[in-house]
This record gives structure tokens, C-alpha cells and sequence, in this order.
């Protein structure tokens, strides 16, 4: 970083830059989240820069933060934290109680639990309260993992007195009923759309026990209705205002049917001959790809290791899902989706 040092080509200022300095305020977003990142790898190959571009590089971020977007927000934060900032935590603290999907939740505790400093009692007790929070939130298994090894590195770093203060936040919340739920592995049959009477009335379906079908089914780890469930494939909440009964659970049936672009899967192929298959997260000078699977990890990708790149045809979403489901269980799993409003379910 030694002749980082002698210039930072940025100019955060509103008004124009200095010869050779790119104005920030200039740039649409796409264009500060290549910089930014592009900053976060530099910081990532070469470590601490030295206090006093530490210092001139958070005083350029630092205003820009919080920022209009989710991404820019995720780049800001995670620059200003490891140039050890002093005004991230207050200013990424409501971010953290904001927070509605659990990989945003996630992300802020990641990153504000590796601060040292700034911390008094009002602080720390918010994030705890996040920490809880999230426990409770929907998630696979490196999800809940994480948040265990987390919550026990932050607690045995604490005082004698920060422990007394927070009292039982410090002890890990209870989990979603529906992390716990067991599912259904009994096959009652492979149904298809011929064997339902979707013209009967729906005044008798039971939307509760269509919610716990959602769960029984397995639906609930990878869509979310409501405030509850994954984020691996579509949010399903008001599904009903873009399908029909039919076209609904023709979807269920047959997910290949029609993939939604965002999800499908890009099969790569790899100089080395490896293969992997995922959806793309980022396209940019790295690929970000994310295995389908819940809880799994996306891995980054260079360019230049990418020999061959291909659509899948398939949806990443399995065939036979309700088939574990009654009848009357499918009926009321539509009724659940098709009565489901944000923070009503």
C-alpha cells in the first residue's frame, strides 16, 4: 500500500475534483459499488494501510454513509469497519434494528460485532436485542451456527458488569417454531393439476393449517410469506395479486415450467474441468455465485478462470414437493398464499 499512500483517486466532495481525482458525487450506483468494491479487495490483499490513509479514507466514506441503497450500504459499512471509523457504529446502528431480511440482519452483526470501541451501554444493549432478533428469524443451519459462534465470542468479551447490565439478553433467544418443525417424508402421491377441484368454494380452507403445510412441505426454507421463511427463491408474500389458483400450483407442480430470470441456474464450467452450478448474485470483474441449496455459501468466481458458461433449463426449485401433502392440505396451502399480506401471516 506504500504508493496508495501518496494519492487516493477520489474526491468525495459535491462540487468538482482536484486534477486526477474522480468526483464521487458524479457516479450512479453501479459505479460506486465497483469503487468501493474495488477498494475492499485492495484493503483484503494488503492489509492496514497505515493510520493516516486509514484516517483520510474514512473521512471521505464516512459522510457517504448511510447511503440510498441496500448494496451500497453492505460496501460502506464494511470499508468504514475495518478502517476503524468512528462514526460507522452510530450511524450503522439503525440500519441494524431496520434490518427486515435476515442477511441484512446478519451482515450488520457480523460487522459491527468485530468493533473494539464506541460501544456504551445503550449501544451495546440494541445490538443484543438484534442479536435475539435474528435467532428468532427463519434459517438454515450455517445461519443458526453462525449466530451461535457470534453471540458466544461477543459474551465472553464482555465485563462482569456489561453481563449484569444486559441481564438475559446475553442468553441465546429461542428459535422460530418454524426452524423446528419437522418435515413431512411420508409420499401420499405425486399429484398433478388434474386430481383438483379448483372451482370449489374456498370459504371452508383453513389458511393456518395451509401455513403449516408451507412449513411440513419445505417450503419455508427457501421462500418467505410474510415475516417468515428463506430467501434462496421468490418472496412469496401476495403471490396471489401475480397468479391465479391454477396457475399458482401449476407453478408448484412443475417449477420449470416458467423460471423467473433472477433465479435461474448458470451452469459453469471451469478451466481446471471443475463444475458448478448456482444462481449469479454479481457479474462484474468476479462472479458471485450462489449454490441453490439453503444455508450454502456463494463462492466468488475470476473471470479468467471461467472456461464455458451455460442456462440451465431447469428450475433450481425440486419436482414432487407436495407430494408429502393430503389434498385437503395442498387446498389449504393455496388458500395460505393466496390470503398471505406482509406482516399478516
Amino acid at each position: 500500500m506504500a504508493q496508495a499512500e501518496q494519492h487516493v483517486p477520489l474526491d468525495f466532495r459535491a462540487g468538482g475534483a482536484s486534477e486526477g481525482q474522480q468526483p464521487w458525487a458524479q457516479w450512479n450506483d453501479s459505479a460506486r459499488l465497483v469503487v468501493l468494491r474495488t477498494m475492499g479487495t485492495a484493503l483484503a490483499r494488503h492489509g492496514w494501510p497505515g493510520d493516516a490513509l486509514a484516517g483520510t479514507m474514512a473521512r471521505g466514506l464516512e459522510p457517504q454513509f448511510p447511503a440510498s441503497s441496500r448494496a451500497l450500504n453492505h460496501e460502506l459499512s464494511r470499508l468504514l469497519v475495518f478502517l476503524r471509523a468512528p462514526e460507522v457504529l452510530p450511524k450503522a446502528l439503525p440500519l441494524l434494528t431496520r434490518a427486515a431480511q435476515p442477511d441484512d440482519r446478519l451482515h450488520y452483526l457480523l460487522q459491527l460485532g468485530s468493533l473494539q470501541n464506541h460501544w456504551d451501554p445503550d449501544r451495546r444493549r440494541t445490538y443484543f436485542i438484534a442479536l435475539a432478533d435474528a435467532e428468532r428469524d427463519e434459517g438454515a443451519r450455517d445461519y443458526y451456527s453462525t449466530l451461535q459462534v457470534l453471540r458466544k465470542t461477543l459474551t465472553n468479551a464482555l465485563s462482569s458488569a456489561e453481563r449484569l447490565a444486559l441481564g438475559t439478553l446475553v442468553e441465546s433467544a429461542s428459535p422460530s417454531a418454524t426452524t423446528v418443525a419437522p418435515l413431512a417424508t411420508h409420499i401420499v402421491k405425486a399429484w398433478t393439476l388434474a386430481d383438483f377441484d379448483l372451482a370449489a368454494s374456498t370459504s371452508t380452507r383453513s389458511p393456518a393449517s395451509g401455513r403449516d403445510a408451507f412449513r411440513a412441505a419445505g417450503c419455508v426454507q427457501c421462500h418467505r410469506v410474510g415475516t417468515e421463511g428463506g430467501w434462496v427463491g421468490p418472496d412469496l408474500t401476495a403471490v396471489s395479486a401475480r397468479f391465479g389458483r391454477r396457475d399458482l400450483l401449476e407453478h408448484i407442480l412443475d417449477p420449470s415450467k416458467a423460471v423467473d430470470e433472477k433465479f435461474r441456474v448458470a451452469l459453469i464450467t471451469l478451466k481446471d474441468g471443475t463444475e458448478l452450478s448456482g444462481t449469479v448474485e454479481r457479474d462484474d470483474q468476479v462472479l458471485v455465485l450462489a449454490p441453490t441449496g439453503p444455508g450454502a455459501d456463494p463462492r466468488e468466481i475470476s473471470r479468467n478462470d471461467i472456461r464455458e458458461r451455460r442456462w440451465s433449463d431447469s428450475s433450481p426449485m425440486p419436482t414432487g414437493l407436495l407430494d408429502v401433502l393430503t389434498q385437503e392440505q395442498v387446498l389449504d396451502l393455496l388458500a395460505f398464499l393466496e390470503t398471505a399480506r406482509l406482516g399478516a401471516n
